[in-house]
């Protein structure tokens, strides 16, 4: 089987996208050749890190959302800021402790808002 058709049946069968013929034909397949079982895994595996991959990159840019929104709205002080989503504070005081849990809050409501959850 072509491997170009074959991780296209891998990622229909992941997705549940095939009719249940192809579904009893693509599983003895892998049941009866050793290679096409090891690629699926391998696939499946494949796209579970680019899944959580792109999950690690939009959670990072809804960070860098909710920091750039608190920092315009003069909640936190650029002062404060040392790179992408990292601050720097040798000691909070009380406006800044606030500051810190709304940006905390915010970007976890956002995240989760972006991702249903």
């Amino acid at each position: 089987m072509d491997d170009i058709l074959l991780l296209d049946a891998i990622e229909r069968y992941m997705k549940d996208q095939m009719t249940a013929q192809e579904r009893t034909f693509f599983e003895e397949m892998r049941k009866n050749n050793p290679a096409i079982d090891q690629l699926t895994v391998e696939h499946l595996f494949f796209l579970k890190q680019l899944e959580e991959t792109a999950g690690r990159k939009n959670y990072i840019h809804t960070l860098n959302e909710v920091e750039n929104k608190l920092t315009n709205e003069g909640v936190i002080a650029k002062k404060n800021l040392k790179g992408k989503s990292c601050f720097n504070f040798k000691k909070l005081d009380d406006e800044q402790e606030k500051a810190l849990g709304l940006l905390l809050k915010d970007g976890f409501d956002l995240y989760n808002k972006k991702f249903d959850l």
